[in-house]
């Protein structure tokens, strides 16, 4: 029998992506401590936080869960983080996903050895960003393409963000659009500067993940631009 882990964490507030950006420094030290209860026989461990919503209840759970792939090549038991935290929000009865942070390792040949891209910080797979492709009894996409997920180097603390759709875009899954081509891809070094770039964002025009990279610069947040991405 499967045991999916517990929510942690439970709150009556609804959560827009402002509330999970704002969020998110905290969210990154959760991931990063869930790493730690990875099962990998590459012995990495990539942790994922995920904030869900029940609709019918309006509360928000968080869901904490590591990878795990204890042999070689695609076994029964491989189950990224993503996955495991997105099958725990549902059996639990949040559908609805809010936000996702994903730590993992920093080395970026590393990051190209699990995903064949060569990326400033661990991307959710391909397998991963398809099984997010899930509707609620209501028929409602639960993971939409706008939906926040931010990817952590626990090593370095450095992060980038992107919507589902962004990653989708990049990664080859889905036909480029107008919003979803990043024309200067970036990853940023502060995720303090998080919260006030949320403030800062919420007097830009535009899709909010967009406005949001453009609240970092405006705060003047460490940011380096990266040729991306790259195949292997």
């Amino acid at each position: 029998m499967v045991t999916f882990p517990s929510p942690y964490e439970l709150s009556a507030r609804p959560a827009g992506w402002c509330d999970f950006m704002a969020e998110v420094p905290r969210l990154a030290r959760l991931a990063i401590a869930a790493s730690a209860r990875h099962d990998s026989y590459r012995g990495v461990g990539v942790g994922a936080l995920l904030v869900a919503e029940n609709r019918r209840t309006g509360r928000i759970a968080r869901f904490a869960a590591a990878n795990i792939k204890p042999i070689r090549g695609e076994a029964p038991l491989k189950r990224c983080a993503e996955m495991w935290a997105l099958a725990a929000a549902r059996e639990a009865g949040f559908p609805l996903v809010r936000g996702i942070v994903v730590a993992g390792p920093s080395d970026p040949t590393i990051v190209r050895s699990i995903t064949d891209i060569l990326t400033p910080t661990l991307h959710p797979c391909d397998a991963c960003l398809g099984r997010m492709d899930f509707y609620d009894l209501e028929g409602r996409l639960a993971v939409p393409g706008t939906t926040p997920i931010v990817t952590v180097g626990k090593e370095d603390g450095h992060y980038q963000v992107h919507t589902r759709a962004e990653l989708e875009a990049l990664h080859g899954l889905r036909e480029p659009t107008p919003d979803t081509t990043i024309d200067a891809p970036v990853f940023y070094r502060d995720l303090g500067a998080l919260p006030r770039a949320v403030e800062a964002a919420l007097k830009v025009p535009g899709h909010p993940v967009a406005a949001l990279r453009i609240g970092l610069e405006l705060l003047g947040a460490s940011v380096e631009h990266v040729p991306y991405p790259a195949a292997a």
